[in-house]
């Protein structure tokens, strides 16, 4: 599968780094099956339809109608409109969430429906579309009736629905869905309702308009651990009348009412959850509410210590927990983060949201604890300290981590880094080793930190980002590159390029002056300028498959035969807050 890294969905969710599948072969894993692989892919038309490999279904309700208990239905990417029900034994597999879409169309019905039924799994989907003012069964995106026994609904985007994962009659009896490593976000109401007793992990639930959870009345303990759940309208996680629900490890942050809020004092059966080892943060009417507390009836608890202060608290910490980048819906965990390493390793997933293992020592004292939250941070990176100007230590670091495969950084001294030979001759002559682990070159402050081309020295670009490459830029200009012919004069990607309050400026080539893409490119509180090609794309050249966007950044005075500022050849291409102005002969191309 190729490596498209961007999802269609309302807000940039870009940390999820996904392949882009386009056959109609399922990913690998079935939970339950063991039986015949169904095929289902919108894009035949030939009218030969028999569910195999060669003639796929077109619709994933004819598949599923084929399909007895034990088969896998395997989905290829397109977009379906339609909303099927499932039948016992039936694995449902789509080959990428990104990218293979079950949408309802707001037909008032459930878009995905579990009714009675048991070993199923629901995996590698977006779902939206589910429409009907916030009721069961019709609002959810993926609906389940008891009883039902064995369901996963793992690895799908739920968006744009009312509800994006609804249960009825929970209480019937233990047992429910495990819901896991899904991205539940800006659905109408509730993120999930209802969740019976099966295992809540590892999910980013954010956005929501109501609430993230909202669990009431079930009749056996249950499990919410290892969750982001993030700016819900109202509360994070809302309990009413329930048994014991233990909640661990969990972020809960920016909601309007609470992060937790407990209401079972009215039914004395209930039982007062047992919160521990999770993170509060910024919830406007309070972190903590519980009508049982200690400190009076409808009690708000605010800091680490009122909350813990209840017998079955403890642990929980009141603090930021310094995302990667919120504003767009980047919740890992930053280097720092108090959330890291900050859990319990008792009960929780092996895996996290990105399905990285766990516990990672992420704090580096030689004990490894699981983080707070859906994401868990990998061990402090390396480190690499250049001198000002110095070349060598620049070329010896990359090659260093290109060898050994250790994600590190290389922090730049403030001064001008000037290459005077050609270090690499992929996809044309770059002045620096190829990328081909994972990177980071930040310039340490203190004045411009400028990585350029010796003018009098033969062509070459500065930066080639192969396909297994993760390069992030930081407070660096890249300038003057000229490849002689080749594309991409100041960076040629295939891979993974991050900039991030950078500039690129006064590169030339044939393609892509200052960036060609063939990969993922974000550029944050950036500057490409001045700029050159001979040929498309003076800025930037954005190719077929590529994926860029651009935030709160600025492309301007950069000059091509065509698509002065940006030439987009069938990439996918997102402007957030950006300008693309005053480029020669125009700004953009295929915008």
């Amino acid at each position: 599968m190729g490596k498209c890294k961007f999802l269609p969905i309302p807000f940039l969710w870009v940390l999820l780094l996904v392949g882009c599948g386009n056959s109609a072969s399922p990913p690998p894993g079935p939970l339950f099956t063991t039986g015949t692989t169904i095929f289902v892919d919108a894009a035949n038309t030939t009218g030969v339809e028999d569910g195999s490999e060669a003639h796929p279904f077109n619709t994933i309700q004819e598949g599923i109608d084929a399909a007895t208990s034990g088969d896998v239905v395997g989905v290829a990417a397109g977009t379906y409109v339609e909303s099927v029900t499932l039948k016992s034994g039936i694995e449902l597999l789509g080959v990428d969430k990104a990218t293979t879409i079950i949408d309802g169309e707001n037909d008032e019905g459930a878009v995905v429906a579990l009714i009675s039924v048991s070993d199923v799994r629901v995996s590698g989907f977006t779902i939206r579309g589910a429409i009907a003012d916030g009721e069961l069964p019709g609002g959810a995106g993926i609906f389940v009736d008891f009883p039902a026994t064995s369901i996963q609904i793992d690895d799908n985007i739920l968006t744009a629905n009312d509800i994006g994962i609804g249960i009825l009659n929970a209480s019937l009896g233990a047992g429910g869905p495990a819901i896991d490593r899904n991205l539940i976000s800006q659905n109408n109401f509730y993120g999930i309702l209802d969740p019976g007793t099966g295992p809540i992990t590892n999910n980013v639930i954010a956005d929501n308009g109501w609430f993230g959870i909202l669990k009431e009345g079930n009749s056996a303990a249950s499990v919410i651990t290892n969750n982001t759940i993030v700016n819900n309208r109202d509360d994070g996680i809302r309990i009413f009348d329930d048994r014991v629900t233990t909640i661990t490890n969990n972020i809960m942050s920016g909601h309007r009412n609470f992060g937790i809020d407990v209401r079972s004092a009215n039914n004395p059966s209930a039982e007062r959850p047992l919160v521990a080892f999770n993170l509060f943060f910024n919830n406007r009417d309070g972190n903590f509410s519980d009508i049982d507390s200690p400190v009076g009836n409808n009690a708000t608890l605010n800091t680490a210590v009122e909350i813990n202060s209840l017998a079955e608290n403890s642990d929980n910490i009141v603090v930021d927990p310094q995302f990667v980048n919120p504003s767009l819906g980047d919740f890992r965990l930053a280097a720092g983060s108090p959330a890291i390493d900050a859990g319990t390793n008792i009960g929780a997933p092996a895996t996290d949201f990105a399905g990285n293992s766990r516990p990672i020592d992420g704090d580096g004292d030689d004990l490894a604890i699981v983080d707070m939250g859906a994401f868990e941070r990998g061990a402090p990176r390396r480190q690499f300290d250049c001198p000002s100007g110095d070349v060598d230590c620049l070329i010896n670091a990359i090659n260093t981590v290109n060898t050994d495969g250790e994600a590190s950084t290389i922090n730049l001294a403030a001064g001008v880094y000037t290459l005077g030979d050609v270090n690499d001759t992929t996809n044309g002559p770059s002045g620096l080793p190829s990328i081909t682990s994972f990177i980071t070159i930040t310039g340490t402050g203190g004045g411009p930190t400028i990585i350029e081309r010796d003018p009098s020295a033969h062509p070459f670009r500065i930066l080639h980002v192969a396909g297994e490459g993760d390069l992030a830029i930081d407070q660096l200009t890249i300038q003057g590159g000229d490849t002689g012919g080749a594309s991409g004069g100041g960076i040629f990607n295939l891979g993974t390029l991050t900039l991030t309050n950078s500039t690129v400026s006064d590169n030339r080539a044939s393609t892509g002056g200052g960036i060609w893409n063939g990969g993922m490119v974000t550029v944050n509180n950036s500057t490409v300028s001045g700029n050159s090609a001979t040929s498309l794309g003076g800025g930037l050249f954005n190719n077929l498959g590529g994926q860029l966007v651009l935030n709160d950044s600025t492309v301007s005075g950069n000059s091509a035969t065509l698509g002065g500022g940006i030439f987009n050849n069938g990439g996918g291409l997102v402007l957030n807050n950006s300008t693309v102005s005053g480029n020669t002969p125009d700004d953009c191309v295929n915008c």
